[in-house]
């Protein structure tokens, strides 16, 4: 069972592409955030190797050491149960499917940065094992994981229903050293306008083309940047830029032409406290880590 202290929060996320701003500070940029679809933490109430999940509409997005991984799910059968009011569904099958961004020769995480925290948080009672119960549990609007790739950090941003990923690469690194593999995918390609395609059973995974750019002298100036696919491997391929200033490559994910049902959840009854806040209760769907996992990676 999952709860959540919050107040008045509508949980959804349409990938879609939109217009991004710039805004320059320093030698950053920074990004605007909506917080029900923050990364969430984990504070035991996954598996050890998982550093967040978040959501997007039709799945999960779990963070993990050495690769990102899409559970893409189909609800449907729930929410015409729960619509329907049937209570007599014997062995209901929910199709989904896993698709595994590996980040082929990674470095163990040992170091993240987590910022733009949830004022919400939310408590895991998960079993009857106490101490694998979780409480207190943040989202993050950003988060870093430091040394990915030697001297290359991976930014994970939730940025106004997009989820994005930013290689952020320091003077003294080579971009090269970014590989990454899709495992459990039925095709994958460049398209015309040189965003990454990845096919699934559920609908599509998009990667827009890669912008890549470094600020010098408080300026963004652009790097060329495209995405090579070969086999299933994909790696960056850059233009001239400078090697004394941070270089950031930077795609974002969308989840297309997806036509199940996104609906986890469904509420049960509410009560309100003497503080204020306001406690729901129901039933969630496809919140655990999905196992067993066929497209398992071994990254030794």
């Amino acid at each position: 069972m999952t709860t959540l202290k919050t107040m008045s929060i509508k949980y959804w996320l349409i990938f879609a592409l939109m217009f991004r701003v710039l805004f320059v500070n320093g030698q950053d940029v920074d990004h605007q955030h909506s917080i029900p679809h923050s990364f969430i933490e984990n504070k035991g109430q996954w598996k050890e190797n998982v550093l967040f999940k978040s959501k997007f509409d039709g799945g999960n997005l779990w963070v993990e050491q050495h690769k990102m991984m899409f559970h893409l799910q189909d609800l449907s059968i729930y929410h015409e149960a729960h619509v329907a009011k049937k209570n007599n569904i014997e062995n209901p099958v929910v199709p989904q499917t896993l698709v595994h961004l590996n980040f082929v020769g990674s470095n163990e995480i040992t170091e993240i940065v987590k910022e733009l925290p949830t004022e919400s948080y939310y408590n895991y009672f998960i079993g009857n094992d106490k101490s694998k119960w979780a409480t207190n549990v943040r989202g993050y609007g950003e988060a870093i994981l430091k040394e990915l790739y030697t001297g290359i950090d991976l930014k994970i941003i939730e940025e106004q229903e997009q989820l994005k990923y930013e290689f952020h690469v320091s003077p003294e690194a080579n971009p090269n050293d970014i590989l990454l593999q899709y495992v459990g995918q039925k095709k994958i390609y460049v398209n015309l306008k040189g965003d990454l395609v990845v096919k699934t059973k559920l609908g599509e995974i998009i990667e827009q083309k890669p912008y890549a750019y470094q600020i010098i002298n408080g300026k963004i100036k652009e790097v060329t940047c495209s995405f090579v696919v070969e086999e299933n491997k994909v790696h960056f391929k850059l233009g001239k830029y400078s090697s004394f200033a941070d270089l950031i490559i930077d795609p974002v994910l969308i989840f297309a032409t997806y036509s199940g049902s996104v609906t986890d959840n469904f509420g049960m009854t509410a009560t309100y406290g003497y503080d204020g806040t306001a406690y729901s209760g129901g039933m969630i769907y496809g919140n655990a880590y999905p196992t067993p996992d066929p497209n398992a990676y071994n990254t030794t």
